[in-house]
């Protein structure tokens, strides 16, 4: 965790705090996050208790009732995995790996079997669910302008999805969409 957050005394790339430059040597404190939330996460699914009865009995319940009784287990690491991903997203202002370390993460809660995730995971599958309708509708073009013409259109985060549709813009061309303009030039060669 402190690993991420000395990022900040350190020269930044553009606007976004993610790496750790000492002399010619480069590290970025967020690759290695990612395999400490796959760390932290199979570790915690991974002692889940088995109980012989629960199975039968958790299909009886309530989601309420359900989160209740898990909640108490997989609290430790959803408050860690979240930190990472926050202290990533908004400290580090690195929206991609903060997505990656998201989807790490969701992926590892809904391919988990145990009969205390059940109920949890449907849940989880629907909030996933709705989370992607929600980033479609950003990133379509109606979207894009919107965040365009919006007060956060200054915000460096969304200046990288905005630049999807504007990559020839003058402005854009040398900062937010630089990548994506280098790399249509590079097929053209």
């Amino acid at each position: 965790l402190g690993f991420l957050l000395i990022t900040r005394i350190f020269p930044t790339s553009a606007a976004a705090y993610n790496w750790i430059r000492i002399g010619g040597i480069s590290i970025q404190p967020s690759e290695f996050a990612k395999v400490v939330i796959m760390i932290i996460i199979a570790n915690n699914l991974g002692t889940l208790p088995e109980v012989p009865w629960a199975q039968e009995m958790l299909h009886k319940l309530k989601l309420k009732e359900t989160l209740k009784r898990v909640w108490p287990i997989i609290w430790g690491p959803v408050v860690s995995v979240l930190s990472f991903i926050l202290i990533v997203l908004v400290y580090q202002k690195d929206l991609g790996s903060a997505v990656v370390m998201t989807f790490i993460a969701l992926f590892m809660l809904l391919c988990a079997q145990h009969p205390f995730l059940g109920k949890t995971q449907k849940f989880i599958f629907g909030l996933v669910f709705l989370l992607f309708i929600v980033v479609m509708v950003i990133i379509s073009p109606i979207g894009a302008a919107w965040l365009d013409s919006s007060s956060m259109a200054d915000n460096y985060m969304i200046q990288r999805i905005t630049s999807i549709y504007y990559l020839f813009r003058p402005e854009n061309m040398t900062d937010s969409s630089l990548q994506q303009v280098k790399g249509l030039f590079s097929f053209a060669y």
